[in-house]
């Protein structure tokens, strides 16, 4: 489009809203972490859930099946190397935008793991 065309500035405005900003870095977690993972691809289950797992067995970052998952302080659990990697990169909001970032402590979600690990066995994945 040429420079002076107002259909590629309003493209532009559009582009850097601070949510698809946010939604841009989200996914350029993903492809670091899938990129040094292994990762199980998978749908998360509707209310009927059947052969998919839970939603909160998916992390809201990678939407992949969590392997170590963490709990952040704003409850919601992610994929340890993930959440990392977008305190690395300097976010002052959670994923979703939904809480501030107050501290980068993570805890241990072994009762979840238990749980994503038993599905697991129960589905072969």
């Amino acid at each position: 489009a040429a420079a002076d065309d107002p259909g590629s500035s309003v493209d532009k405005v559009q582009s850097n809203t601070p949510q698809q900003q946010q939604w841009q870095q989200q996914q350029q977690v993903a492809g670091a972490v899938k990129s040094t993972s292994d990762p199980v691809a998978v749908t998360a289950a509707g209310p009927e859930h059947g052969s998919n797992p839970l939603p909160e067995y998916i992390c809201p970052i990678t939407n992949e099946l969590m392997k170590d998952p963490v709990r952040a302080c704003d409850g919601v659990a992610y994929e340890r190397e993930a959440i990392e990697v977008w305190f690395q990169l300097g976010n002052t909001m959670f994923p979703g935008g939904h809480a501030r970032i107050a501290n980068e402590t993570l805890t241990e979600a072994a009762a979840l793991q238990k749980r994503i690990a038993a599905w697991k066995q129960e589905h072969q994945q």
